[in-house]
């Protein structure tokens, strides 16, 4: 399987990135929004911003703006067709942007995220730009959402674990840092029979096949409940509730939607040494 090259959304303040977009009569604008759409590919792959379609009809349509000026064509309007055109383009660009990185935090965190129309219509990327960095604290006002519910429905202790977990991975998956990046970084440096792999499914056996081609082998897998089998590929299956050593490294090997559930498991059970297979 490859590996999926998550990366970050690189943070400007709105205020800086207006001003240096008039300092330089607009150039920096597109800078900034090559790069923006270069983080949100790498991101979230499953809809692919065609940066060069874009970009060429951006361009176009401003150099066009410029030639219908120079030339006084429509000069009786505030503006003219190609500059209604580029906003048009802009705002259908933004969008996509907007609703990729909303995408990307549903599929990571299993959280919606919502933008406001009248924001994009009427700030178009410099409203992305302002969500991006509000991002955090967005995902964060919808956990606090999620926390007021949980706490008419699940005892105290639930709700604390729910709220370290949302934390945590709110911290690393973000802006810290990439599941894909500390994957590659953490297995280069396990050693056999001191790690764990949570999870003896389908993904489970996927990451033993992988690590085992690089002759690494797993002390155990470990199940929230097991049911069958007592070993994997020769190599013991045990409930999380039987292991005694709290400092064992354990790769989570299960689907991004099963993942959460797990780390509210390790958290529980008092277990923080552990990392996501980037399924």
């Amino acid at each position: 399987m490859q590996i999926k090259n998550h990366s970050t959304i690189r943070k400007t303040p709105t205020i800086k990135l207006l001003a240096l977009c008039i300092i330089s009569i607009g150039f920096y604008w597109y800078i900034w929004l090559w790069k923006l759409i270069t983080d949100v590919n790498k991101l979230y792959q499953k809809r692919h911003i065609r940066r060069r379609f874009w970009f060429s009809a951006l361009i176009t349509l401003n150099i066009l703006t410029i030639y219908m000026h120079a030339k006084g064509i429509q000069t009786k309007y505030i503006i003219n067709l190609a500059e209604i055109s580029w906003l048009f383009v802009q705002l259908m660009l933004s969008l996509q942007i907007l609703k990729n990185i909303e995408a990307y935090v549903k599929n990571e965190f299993d959280i919606k995220i919502t933008h406001n129309i009248f924001g994009w219509i009427f700030f178009g990327c410099f409203y992305i730009n302002y969500r991006i960095n509000r991002l955090p604290a967005c995902i964060k006002k919808e956990v606090e959402r999620i926390d007021q519910y949980l706490k008419k429905t699940l005892n105290k202790r639930k709700v604390n674990v729910y709220k370290v977990a949302m934390e945590t991975l709110i911290q690393k998956y973000i802006f810290n840092g990439s599941c894909s990046r500390e994957y590659e970084l953490r297995i280069n440096r396990l050693k056999s029979y001191e790690f764990a792999i949570y999870g003896a499914g389908k993904i489970g056996k996927q990451v033993y096949l992988e690590l085992s081609q690089k002759n690494l082998i797993p002390k155990c897998f470990l199940v929230t409940n097991r049911q069958g089998e007592d070993e994997l590929f020769g190599i013991p299956i045990l409930e999380l509730a039987q292991m005694k050593n709290k400092n064992l490294e354990i790769i989570i090997g299960v689907s991004q939607y099963l993942q959460f559930s797990l780390i509210e498991n390790l958290i529980r059970e008092g277990y923080m040494n552990y990392f996501r297979y980037p399924y």
